[in-house]
């Protein structure tokens, strides 16, 4: 080869290769390489911890892989406050025992919006539509909504419930903790009957009877609080005959019903606050033992029947008309 032809190309290849691994690009795929790294390590802490909450939604469970980004928000909240995590991981579990089918371009109504497990159901492939009248809520949804990037599955509604005008749209309708606050649930329940398609499914969760937030924790709030009701409005607690009949009032079919969160009725936020703040020496190792309980209690409520002390139960309808 011509000496000067192989200078020149020497001296290109050069150039391409410090153009192409400068300084500043070696140094920068240095850096993510560490912060990947980093990350992998800290998702296996976090993976560690998840499985605390196992028996509460495994991470594969009735055929949906559940989003690893869901959980870990979850984990990192329950940092700072343990039972809610936990109550919003059953609570998608509960619904997804209702279900027996691939969410996928599902059509789903949330009406009365509870968002983070909205949001699941979003990323697990239905097109979710949430439905509230307060202010606090939209904004909560709004926020989740951009958090977890599932803008293109979900549309935020602000309106009274009494009010929407959906019929035969959704596969599934179904809210939790809404009805209970209200005079005339079976008029919520016709609503959202009328909102579901032919076969369509309607699920209500609501408090259970048996609890003791029902039996005694409610009863000292509004002494201590001097009122007569929880904040939210009157609050009624329903036994699974009670809310099954509400469901057959409203011209429903029973699916299926069960009761549900063990773990919640024994260990209601309003006890662990009162744990944590007496005993906040303990730090994380108090916290640890909240966690221990939680899995304790959500193996009892797997394998034992003590599921029918649960705190939540759950009813649900079929529309055949």
């Amino acid at each position: 080869m011509d000496k000067n032809l192989r200078e020149e190309l020497a001296k290109n290849a050069k150039c391409e290769v410090q153009k192409k691994y400068s300084v500043d690009v070696v140094i920068k795929k240095q850096i993510d390489c560490y912060l990947k790294a980093v990350e992998k390590y800290y998702d296996k802490k976090i993976i560690k911890r998840i499985s605390g909450f196992y028996f509460a939604l495994p991470n594969k469970y009735k055929g949906y892989q559940i989003p690893f980004r869901w959980r870990k928000y979850l984990i990192e909240w329950s940092k700072n406050y343990v039972v809610w995590p936990h109550f919003y991981m059953v609570t998608a579990r509960q619904i997804l025992d209702c279900i027996d089918f691939d969410l996928s371009d599902k059509k789903i109504l949330d009406l009365g919006s509870t968002p983070l497990v909205s949001v699941l159901f979003a990323m697990l492939g239905a097109k979710v539509t949430m439905v509230d009248i307060d202010e606090n809520e939209i904004m909560k949804a709004k926020n989740f909504v951009e958090y977890f990037d599932v803008k293109d599955k979900i549309d935020i509604v602000k309106e009274d419930l009494f009010k929407v005008k959906y019929e035969n749209e959704f596969d599934i309708v179904y809210n939790c903790g809404v009805i209970e606050h209200f005079r005339n649930p079976v008029e919520i329940i016709k609503i959202m009957k009328k909102a579901a398609k032919q076969n369509g499914l309607v699920i209500c969760l609501v408090p259970y009877f048996l609890t003791l937030h029902t039996l005694f924790i409610r009863k000292y709030i509004r002494k201590k609080r001097g009122y007569s009701w929880d904040w939210m409005g009157k609050e009624k607690s329903y036994s699974l005959s009670q809310l099954k009949k509400e469901f057959l009032l409203a011209g429903l079919k029973i699916k299926c019903s069960s009761v549900g969160n063990l773990a919640r009725n024994i260990c209601d936020d309003y006890l662990v606050n009162f744990f944590v703040n007496r005993f906040y020496f303990l730090g994380k190792f108090g916290r640890k033992l909240i966690y221990k309980f939680l899995n304790i209690c959500d193996f009892f409520e797997k394998y034992t029947l003590l599921k029918k002390f649960g705190f939540v139960c759950v009813v649900c309808g079929t529309k055949n008309e």
